[in-house]
């Protein structure tokens, strides 16, 4: 850590392989810079909060993001939906591999 922040310098250094999807919910890692490590690594798809998150609001973004009825509905949609539901939920930030 730098200065007790996981900054993607730090994680340039950590990160070697990694899932397709990767959802962070340490705070302020919804940024572009963070994703591009991710991505460099093989990830295919980022999400991550712009600000503080709630502990009880993750856990209930992260019930509706990955309920099995929603299994064909992309992510960046099913995200977008839950921010007009959860306005918290529209801090997260969805980055794909391919933008």
């Amino acid at each position: 850590l730098d200065e007790d922040i996981l900054t993607p310098k730090v994680m340039q250094t950590q990160v070697t392989r990694v899932p397709r999807f990767v959802f962070s919910t340490a705070c302020f890692t919804g940024q572009g810079e963070l994703a591009d490590i991710f991505f460099a690594a093989g990830a295919s798809q980022f999400i991550g909060p712009r600000g503080e998150p709630e502990g009880a609001d993750i856990s209930l973004i992260v019930g509706l993001l990955f309920r099995s009825q929603d299994a064909a509905v992309p992510i960046k949609q099913k995200l977008d939906r839950i921010g007009t539901l959860l306005p918290d939920a529209a801090m997260f930030k969805c980055f794909n591999s391919d933008q």
